[in-house]
């Protein structure tokens, strides 16, 4: 993990209903968790963002409201942090499409329990099996 220290990062949090009764990623327990990864890496924390909302896209009010902000501050922030990435998205097509637009911008959006190092090549490939997996998950939800 590079060095953090200094770095200026928005905490995004999300949970739809069932998902927060079930597996206890409630948004109390992601903000605590995401304060605590910010304050342990000397992060400043500029924003904070938190929804109820799915996953399956981004068509979601508080993400959009994010993006606009790092759209119309460019350069003031560097990370947006996530607890985990099916926190942000359950499909890799629409992920890796933001992740990389928001890298142009100079924000790299990065999950606290499972750190992706963007300089290594093989990131890719760790990013995408990352970001399948939840996918993958709703589709074996919606056939049941």
């Amino acid at each position: 993990m590079n060095n953090l220290q200094g770095k200026k990062a928005i905490l995004y949090r999300r949970v739809s209903t069932t998902d927060q009764k079930l597996n206890g990623h409630s948004l109390s327990t992601q903000n605590n968790n995401l304060r605590e990864f910010a304050r342990n890496n000397g992060m400043n924390v500029v924003r904070e963002y938190m929804e109820d909302f799915s996953a399956k896209n981004f068509n979601r009010p508080e993400f959009k409201r994010m993006e606009e902000y790092v759209k119309n501050n460019k350069g003031k922030v560097d990370y947006i942090l996530i607890t985990n990435w099916d926190r942000f998205s359950r499909n890799i097509g629409d992920g890796l499409n933001v992740i990389y637009s928001m890298k142009a911008l100079g924000v790299e959006i990065n999950c606290t329990e499972s750190w992706i190092d963007y300089n290594d090549p093989s990131h890719v490939l760790i990013l995408s099996v990352y970001l399948a997996g939840p996918e993958v998950e709703n589709k074996i939800k919606s056939q049941k």
